[in-house]
């Protein structure tokens, strides 16, 4: 996303846990080391995490957990503000993802928002493609297109875009779906 409470990590979770209904093995890695959201989320006790792993301290495989009643593997992160450039850029998480890439179907990362932050844009060197998020009425168009080049500019990989918790206005007139191609006028198996 671009900015904070757009809703990525969300996103992200439910991605993960509709991969892991489909009998895919999936790892969702809580990468957001400034505001780690995915422990909350999924209500997860506060054990070993990522920054275990990207500190040196442990083996990535030893801090990853499996929650049976998802069918799902999760890497957690705990905040470290101080930590946070050093952490993501030491090339541990590269290292991860390319022998995670040799276990799992599909691994999902969950970043920082990416406006002027620099994690998301070295997270986004190593993996295949980027979903963005985008909170109706809450960053700016400009600021939106921005963060997207940047990220394009880095590994040109942001394949869509979520448009989260958008609002229809009621107090303006609508017409329903397909008004233009005509679709209204079947209604009842007979032609208008």
């Amino acid at each position: 996303s671009t900015l904070e409470n757009e809703g990525k990590s969300s996103v992200a979770v439910n991605l993960a846990l509709s991969l892991a209904q489909q009998e895919k093995r999936v790892l969702i890695i809580d990468a957001d080391i400034r505001n780690p959201s995915i422990q909350k989320i999924l209500n997860l006790k506060d054990t070993s995490s990522l920054n275990n792993y990207l500190s040196g301290k442990k083996e990535w495989t030893d801090v990853v957990e499996y929650l049976e009643k998802y069918h799902l593997f999760v890497l957690k992160s705990h905040q470290d503000l101080d930590n946070v450039y050093s952490l993501i850029s030491n090339g541990m998480l590269d290292k991860m993802l390319v022998e995670a890439k040799k276990v799992f179907d599909y691994i999902i990362v969950d970043v920082s928002p990416s406006y002027q932050l620099i994690e998301p844009m070295i997270i986004n060197e190593s993996i295949d493609a980027t979903l963005y998020v985008v909170k109706q009425d809450e960053a700016p168009i400009e600021i939106i297109n921005e963060t997207i080049t940047r990220l394009n500019n880095v590994n040109n990989n942001v394949i869509g875009v979520v448009y989260n918790q958008s609002v229809k206005d009621f107090s303006r007139r609508h017409k329903a779906y397909g008004h233009r191609y005509g679709y209204g006028r079947y209604r009842h198996g007979e032609e208008r």
